[in-house]
């Protein structure tokens, strides 16, 4: 089902990018219908969501953060990444730390870099990127310039070497 939202997706954005140049009027009414049907999409996955579907979880929550398809908010999206992060997702992790980050409360930096070092510790790339600017800039750690750097090199490494394999 995620699949179909993709796809829709990519119509919407495909329809939007045909019809950008077009009378305007019509191009608004065929937008106003793409949105429903995709917001009626995402609607029926967000029913399904009580399912087990970790990677669904996570894409509900990215949905929420970036605000895909609904109004972006953060502690949705917290929500949805805790429940893919607790389920062992990496990615999810490192969405609910940066969902932390938008937190005034210093402890929330704390929080974010146990995550950050839980989705490294499962070979999540990005963490290590975050993790470095918190040690440069000492959010949720102390400032460690070096070590930050360490953690950049190691994560540049690390992406250099995916990239390689594609």
């Amino acid at each position: 089902m995620i699949r179909d939202f993709r796809l829709e997706l990519q119509a919407f954005f495909a329809s939007y990018d045909q019809h950008f140049d077009q009378d305007t009027a019509k191009s608004d009414s065929l937008m106003q219908n793409q949105k429903l049907k995709l917001s009626a999409l995402f609607m029926r996955r967000l029913k399904d969501a009580d399912s087990a579907d970790v990677e669904d979880w996570y894409n509900f929550g990215r949905a929420n953060f970036f605000g895909y398809e609904t109004e972006r908010d953060v502690e949705t999206a917290a929500f949805w990444y805790r429940l893919a992060a607790n389920a062992g997702h990496a990615k999810a992790m490192v969405g609910l730390a940066l969902c932390l980050e938008t937190s005034d409360d210093a402890s929330a930096f704390k929080k974010a870099v146990k995550w950050y070092r839980k989705a490294a510790a499962l070979g999540n790339a990005d963490s290590l990127k975050y993790l470095a600017f918190a040690f440069r800039d000492g959010k949720g750690v102390p400032v460690d310039v070096e070590e930050g750097r360490r953690l950049m090199h190691l994560w540049f490494n690390r992406v250099s070497l995916e990239s390689a394999s594609q």
